[in-house]
């Protein structure tokens, strides 16, 4: 049996990640964070495993995921076998999965009534038409699975959102016909349509929520992100600039009933401007493994506060 945390002189927390590798600076502060409040990290890869010589997963008294849409359904149903056997996990699997997927995290904001923009399931190219109908044109094209921007297309016209589809596709079909497809679920749809605010410009806000050791939700940092010039995409991946940024009471609340609306205790939530909600903005993305940067931009010890929950959740293991 595994002792819990309270039976040891230093709780040992799991941070699973797309790789084991620690030489990454969010992975870095968080391991800083950790030994400031007393406890041990070992990183993991999605195989659950991590580096020759450290202890297995089972060890951990905690279980942090990290990754988001990068780790596969495996990895997933690893650690929910973990949950089963008692193992505490912050941002449980199911809520990381929903995170992944465009499509359930607009279903569950809708749900909850959180405002976001339309958003309508593409079964196939045929279906491109009747979605330019009920949003107009620019139309946004996504893949329901993606991060840091990529996947996303802006059309001007339907002849031109046309195209894109039948190439994506087509490109699904050549793959599905060599048994070369990703896992997906079968209701999940290849392609999404969503309205295209003119309004959010080529900025939007990141807000950053943890869940307290109390459980509720907390704004922890908010920055407001730019995109290049000549692009659509303001993640700093895609070399956008960022400042740090005040959110109001109301875009606050967005912010914090988005995170309760996908069940996580880590959260990066994404606002646009919109000139359909009251608050004057909307939640356009919900991000189970926010980047480090926000922390960098705003100096918010939010490595701490992450840490903090996970050690919290560690202790009500005994």
């Amino acid at each position: 049996m595994i002792a819990p945390a309270a039976a040891r002189a230093r709780p040992l927390v799991a941070v699973v990640g797309e790789t084991a590798d620690a030489n990454v600076p969010a992975k870095a502060r968080l391991l800083a964070s950790a030994r400031t409040l007393g406890a041990d990290v070992v990183f993991h890869g999605s195989d659950l495993r991590g580096p020759a010589g450290a202890r297995p997963i089972e060890a951990a008294d905690v279980v942090l995921v990290r990754g988001g849409s990068q780790l596969p359904a495996a990895t997933l149903d690893g650690i929910r076998n973990l949950q089963r056997a008692g193992m505490p996990v912050v941002n449980e699997p199911d809520s990381v999965a929903a995170a992944a997927n465009k499509l359930r995290t607009a279903v569950l904001l809708e749900q909850a009534g959180v405002a976001h923009p339309r958003t309508i399931p593409l079964a196939g190219p045929e279906d491109v038409a009747a979605a330019v109908d009920a949003l107009g044109t620019p139309l946004v094209l996504k893949v329901p699975q993606g991060s840091q921007g990529k996947g996303i297309t802006i059309h001007h016209s339907q002849r031109a959102a046309q195209e894109h589809a039948d190439t994506v596709f087509g490109i699904y079909d050549r793959l599905a016909a060599r048994n070369a497809l990703p896992h997906v679920d079968d209701l999940d749809p290849r392609m999404l349509a969503q309205e295209f605010l003119a309004e959010a410009g080529a900025s939007d806000l990141r807000a950053l929520v943890v869940r307290e050791p109390s459980g509720s939700p907390r704004l922890v940092a908010a920055m407001q992100r730019t995109a290049a010039d000549g692009s659509m995409r303001s993640n700093l991946h895609s070399g956008g600039s960022a400042r740090p940024a005040v959110l109001s009471d109301a875009q606050r609340g967005q912010a914090l009933a988005a995170t309760d609306a996908l069940g996580l205790d880590v959260a990066g939530v994404d606002l646009i401007r919109s000139h359909q909600s009251p608050t004057g903005m909307m939640v356009v993305e919900v991000n189970s493994s926010p980047g480090g940067a926000i922390q960098q931009v705003t100096g918010a010890p939010v490595s701490d506060r992450i840490m903090e929950t996970v050690l919290a959740r560690a202790r009500s293991r005994s």
